[in-house]
């Protein structure tokens, strides 16, 4: 029975919250690098990523309170997962 458990196949894809894509831009946040392994995922074409509807109004929401981030830097980070959701 435990092995039957641990023989699983990971999903192809994923929905993707602010909270996870907010780690692509800030080096500090925590389980970072787990974020970014489904990021290269979804570059590499091993993944499809999804996302709400709102996910720019909530990166937007969330960056701009974030004092080590000027303007140019949360425009970056607004343009970029709208590119990612785009590419499939």
């Amino acid at each position: 029975m435990e092995e039957e458990m641990l023989n699983f196949q990971l999903s192809r894809s994923v929905l993707l919250y602010s909270s996870v894509v907010i780690k692509w831009f800030r080096k500090d946040e925590v389980l970072r690098d787990r974020a970014i392994q489904l990021r290269q995922a979804y570059l590499d074409g091993q993944l499809t990523i999804y996302v709400p509807d709102l996910l720019v109004y909530e990166i937007a929401n969330v960056l701009r309170y974030k004092p080590d981030l000027d303007r140019a830097q949360v425009q970056k980070a607004l343009e970029r997962p709208v590119r990612y959701a785009d590419k499939n």
